[in-house]
């Protein structure tokens, strides 16, 4: 990272110079369309160790809409994203591509993931995710059946596509949970967890 501005130095480094810019963020003022896509105020591009990530567009609330994500070419090494590298330390591939849709909370209701699957999460009258469709290549499959809770919000139990299920049991006086078990369609047991905490609610490693 190389810090720009600082009062010792002007380039900011002072007496530790610090050579490499591993992350960047431009914000969205000055792009094109910055108005109609909402990038005023929001960050527009994001570089990091892992490449580029480009939100091209916003909803009225905030929420990115488009996103796109380049690889870097170097990925064992640390990448150095001054200006001139912007470009050129980019995997010229395609973007991966992603999408997604809000509701009224803020709350993702469609989402479109590079492998062009489709998740549609479905939420119940306590605005608590209840269901998850999956539709992979024109086929719709439920990736989760359903999902109870409590009359505090926790999650009690949830049943997955594939009806393996898990149930969960927390203490009546500090609400932390105990017990996790998750089984197979057939009763077969796939995990049996309990969990015991210390005085201050800390569980011990």
């Amino acid at each position: 990272m190389k810090v720009e501005g600082g009062d010792d130095d002007s380039n900011g480094d002072g007496n530790t110079p610090l050579d490499n810019i591993y992350q960047k963020i431009i914000y969205g003022e000055g792009q094109t369309d910055d108005r109609l896509n909402n990038l005023r105020g929001e960050v527009y591009e994001l570089y990091d160790t892992a490449g580029k990530v480009q939100f091209t567009k916003y909803d009225l609330k905030g929420n990115s809409v488009i996103s796109t994500r380049q690889l870097a070419i170097d990925y064992k090494n640390v990448v150095n994203w001054i200006d001139t590298n912007l470009n050129t330390n980019l995997e010229s591939d395609p973007p991966f591509i992603t999408e997604a849709r809000y509701d009224a909370l803020n709350r993702v209701i469609w989402s479109k993931t590079p492998d062009n699957s489709v998740t549609e999460p479905i939420y119940n009258e306590a605005n608590l995710l209840e269901t998850v469709n999956v539709t992979q290549n024109g086929a719709t499959k439920e990736f989760v059946k359903n999902i109870d809770y409590d009359e505090k919000g926790q999650r009690r139990s949830i049943l997955y596509g594939n009806n393996v299920s898990t149930t969960y049991r927390y203490d009546k006086d500090t609400f932390r949970l105990l017990h996790l078990q998750t089984i197979r369609a057939n009763d077969d047991l796939l995990q049996d967890l309990y969990y015991i905490y210390d005085p201050v609610g800390i569980l011990p490693r």
